[in-house]
Order: structure tokens, then C-alpha cells, then sequence
């Protein structure tokens, strides 16, 4: 009989095998390691998530601008998965979204606020 695997035993799982496969070492990161700590406080206990610019900079620079911004304050958090994920809904907050989100040009080309997350490399090659 099969037993199926909790969330806890599959994170730990995909550690050890990230770890395995790193053995030989990352290449380095294209920019510096910051650290931020942002500690959420919900119904259902608090939580802490820990970013390094060091493996997505503009999206680790885009989650602390929401968090400055109070952008989580009262925010409906449906599913966290311990050491793994988090999902909440950013693009439900239409104010939040516009932000981002490009309009359209008098000749219908893209017009952003801000350019849009482009893949980031975050290692060198």
C-alpha cells in the first residue's frame, strides 16, 4: 500500500534534492544578496517569509514595495504551504494592478508606469 507524502515530507524532499544537485555549486549571483524578513500576522497564525534579491531582484522588489505600500493589510491569504508557497490575490485590487498595468496609446501601442517583469537572470552563465 502506498502512503501518501504530507506537504512537510515533499518540501523536505525537494531540499534534499536542490542541495544534491548544487553540490558543485551555483554560479554567482549577478547582484548582491539582501535579505528581507517580512513577518504577516493572520487568523490563523503568523508566518515569516524570508526574500533574497540574490535570486529574483525585481521580484523581490516588487514584494516589498506591496508590503510598504500595505498592499497585505487585511488581505485574504487562501493557501500557505509551509517552507514552499504562499498564493494571495495581487491582480484582484484593481488601484494595485493600475500601477503596473500598461494603457493604450493614442495608436494603440503599450504605454507602461512602469516596464513590465521581464525573466531576470539572476546567475551568471
Amino acid at each position: 500500500e502506498s502512503v501518501k507524502e504530507s506537504v512537510t515530507e515533499s518540501v523536505a524532499r525537494r531540499e534534499r534534492q536542490v542541495r544534491e544537485a548544487s553540490v558543485g555549486g551555483f554560479p554567482e549571483a549577478i547582484v548582491d544578496s539582501k535579505e528581507y524578513k517580512v513577518q504577516f500576522h493572520t487568523t490563523a497564525g503568523a508566518f515569516t517569509v524570508v526574500l533574497d534579491r540574490a535570486l529574483s531582484p525585481k521580484g523581490v522588489d516588487r514584494f516589498v514595495e506591496l508590503v510598504e505600500d500595505g498592499f497585505f493589510t487585511d488581505m485574504l491569504f487562501y493557501r500557505v504551504l509551509p517552507g514552499f508557497l504562499i498564493q494571495f490575490g495581487v491582480a484582484a485590487d484593481p488601484a494595485q494592478q493600475r500601477r503596473w498595468d500598461y494603457t493604450l496609446g493614442p495608436d494603440g501601442e503599450k504605454i507602461w508606469p512602469r516596464p513590465p517583469l521581464a525573466d531576470e537572470p539572476n546567475r551568471a552563465k
